[in-house]
């Protein structure tokens, strides 16, 4: 039976459990943001963006069968959706690279507010403007080879695809294994090699991978999607190329270790490479290996192959894990937090060896693992410990030598007050703590402290210390801190109860 499956973009990524598997798969996938938020048990089967078996393919592990030209600010909240502001406002006093999309930064100068924030003097008074649209900054540039969104980036023109998407494509120059034997029969072409009509049915990547016009976004053919990612023709191959110059990134080791867990009912929560259905990767059936070696001893599409066994591919071991989203990605440093991170490929068995994943970050220096709590094949809880230093941190999953792709988690400093005292006779009002950071002068209407609920003028403000005129100290005051990072109220948490009292108040 042909089953169509919903698939979630991270904006809504949702927590399934394992009875819900057989309904709904989720995966990752650019949508509008202006879709209908479907929960699990409402997952529609006519409501599709991918097939089982495909084509199209399902977009269960790697980089989405679409493109994404002039996007517009939806689209890129699809992927790139939660912790944004503390990701940027982490960035505050670092030097701006060069090129940089700060629209109203220098190069080589630190980011300050008015790098990014456009100031308003209408008032009469400088107040920031705050733009929640992605692409006011993060141009799409089509002639520019860097400075622009995507496959413009140092990374990309370096051809170091895996810097983003981890092990389902390799690097150029990673010295992968590709093979140097001539090409036979059964090498996959890297369009198609047996047609019935206009669909390809053996022999190649279009068997799976085939444009669907239909579907929303509108899935693209393949040479398509490579000859509009905007670098040069030349970086993939020479004039016509074969599947040795594909091979170049989509290697045997990348190709070989591409799987979901399936709904066969015998191995359900965990990938075993040729015990899976069909249709839901590379590896989980014969039917998918004749897919790409189109075999020439009674092979049929429908039935397996005589030459291939999925179970014994080469180069087949740990699976390349993908995710999907997590529960937050900004967390408070001195805080042990909890992270839910939802994938696929979390753990598979191969040749008897079960291989698990961890969850490592790094911020370019430093890599740590983080203490993993559970993992299924589709979910693994960790804890981002209280030491990690405030910054910026790549996150991936690393299963044995395979990595998925990237995301960022920030660590913010956390916004504490530890006393409050009143000057009665010089009127002052003095806050003391850690996290406020700085008040750059426009910022009022998001970087204040308030006095039962009222802004207060500002005397001076240091990231431990705030002073504010008062005209009384009432001991029942409550005092609220809100800064760059985040905001305090003074009161509970081992703070102190009251912002003046007898003994504080002069």
């Amino acid at each position: 039976m042909r089953r169509k499956w919903i698939i979630f973009p991270k904006i809504f990524s949702i927590f399934c459990e394992k009875e819900d598997m057989k309904n709904c798969r989720l995966a990752r996938t650019h949508l509008y943001v202006s879709v209908f938020i479907l929960i699990c048990s409402l997952c529609p089967k006519d409501n599709t963006w991918g097939a089982v078996p495909p084509p199209p393919a399902n977009q269960f592990i790697g980089m989405v069968d679409s493109l994404f030209q002039n996007p517009i600010e939806a689209e890129c909240r699809a992927c790139h959706d939660s912790g944004l502001p503390d990701r940027h406002h982490l960035l505050y006093g670092m030097i701006i690279p060069d090129p940089t999309s700060a629209p109203f930064g220098t190069p080589g100068s630190p980011y300050g507010c008015s790098s990014c924030h456009a100031e308003d003097i209408s008032s009469g008074s400088i107040v920031f403007r705050v733009e929640r649209d992605c692409l006011a900054c993060h141009l799409y540039i089509p002639e520019y080879r860097l400075g622009s969104v995507h496959h413009v980036t140092e990374a990309a023109a370096e051809r170091h695809c895996s810097n983003c998407h981890g092990s389902v494509v390799q690097d150029f120059d990673d010295d992968h294994y590709i093979p140097d034997y001539d090409i036979s029969d059964i090498t996959p072409d890297p369009d198609c090699k047996t047609w019935d009509g206009p669909i390809c049915v053996s022999g190649g990547c279009t068997v799976c991978h085939a444009e669907d016009l239909t579907a929303v976004p509108v899935i693209n053919a393949n040479n398509d999607l490579h000859h509009s990612v905007r670098i040069s023709c030349l970086t993939c191959h020479q004039m016509h190329g074969n599947i040795r110059d594909c091979e170049s990134c989509h290697g045997p080791d990348s190709l070989h270790n591409i799987q979901a867990d399936s709904d066969n009912p015998a191995n359900i929560g965990i990938i075993i490479p040729g015990q899976e259905d069909l249709g839901w990767g590379h590896i989980g059936n014969s039917w998918d290996c004749f897919g790409c070696h189109e075999s020439f001893n009674g092979a049929s599409v429908s039935g397996n192959s005589g030459m291939f066994s999925a179970s014994s591919t080469p180069q087949t071991g740990a699976t390349i894990p993908y995710m999907y989203g997590m529960n937050t990605f900004s967390v408070t440093a001195g805080k042990d937090t909890v992270l839910h991170i939802n994938g696929s490929g979390f753990i598979n068995e191969t040749g008897g060896v079960t291989y698990l994943s961890d969850v490592v970050v790094e911020n370019g220096v430093d890599t740590l693992t983080l203490e993993r709590a559970s993992i299924t094949v589709n979910s693994i809880e960790v804890t981002v410990p209280s030491t990690l230093p405030v910054g910026l941190y790549d996150i991936r999953i690393r299963k044995d030598d395979k990595l998925s792709n990237k995301d960022i988690v920030a660590v913010i400093p956390e916004v504490r007050i530890t006393d409050v005292s009143c000057n009665r006779k010089k009127g002052v009002l003095t806050v003391s703590g850690s996290g406020f950071g700085e008040k750059p002068v426009g910022t009022g209407a998001y970087i204040n402290m308030q006095i039962d609920g009222q802004t207060a003028d500002i005397i001076s403000w240091a990231d431990t210390l705030i002073k504010a005129p008062v005209s009384g100290c009432r001991g029942d005051a409550t005092v609220t801190v809100n800064a760059l990072m985040g905001s305090a109220t003074s009161g509970g948490g081992g703070k102190p109860e009251k912002p003046c009292n007898a003994k504080k108040c002069n």
